[in-house]
């Protein structure tokens, strides 16, 4: 599998932070309604708040004009913490389709909420499929920084 170039890379990851960012928005809100975070058993709305801090942060230290020629995102941290939100919201996917399994499993039909958790679980498998990809190309740039990183000749 060959890396894509670097600055494609940079601006793919971006534009992910930022669906990554209204995806989380657009799972919070209504996930704080009654009867529908409870779902998930409350992971996914926490899952929200820290996915929204976790975009923004990284969105504003991409726009930052530091001197580090290093990306935030090809750190190994980022990669970590985008790897474990992906956990957390696959966590709150499984409680949450667990909990409707059961419901249905019970005999009671479909109320109008669980249509609502239907679209919440549809969402938020969008979300982890997206921090995967991130995770991934924040890997890629990371070999590709660090490949850079060897080439360039030492002076002393």
């Amino acid at each position: 599998m060959s890396i894509p170039e670097l600055p494609t890379l940079k601006r793919q990851i971006y534009r992910l932070l930022w669906v990554e960012f209204v995806l989380s928005i657009v799972i919070l809100l209504p996930s704080l309604l009654p009867n529908l975070g409870g779902a998930s058993l409350w992971i996914t709305p926490a899952g929200c708040l820290l996915g929204v801090v976790h975009s923004s942060t990284l969105l504003l230290l991409s726009k930052s004009r530091n001197s580090s020629p290093v990306p935030p995102t090809s750190h190994l941290a980022t990669i970590i913490c985008t790897s474990l939100l992906g956990l957390v919201f696959t966590a709150g996917f499984g409680l949450a389709l667990a909990i409707i399994s059961i419901i249905l499993v019970e005999g009671e039909f479909f109320k109008p909420s669980d249509g609502a958790v239907f679209a919440e679980l549809v969402v938020v498998g969008t979300q982890i499929g997206i921090l995967v990809t991130i995770a991934i190309k924040c890997g890629q740039q990371r070999r590709g920084t660090m490949k850079e990183d060897i080439e360039l000749p030492i002076r002393v």
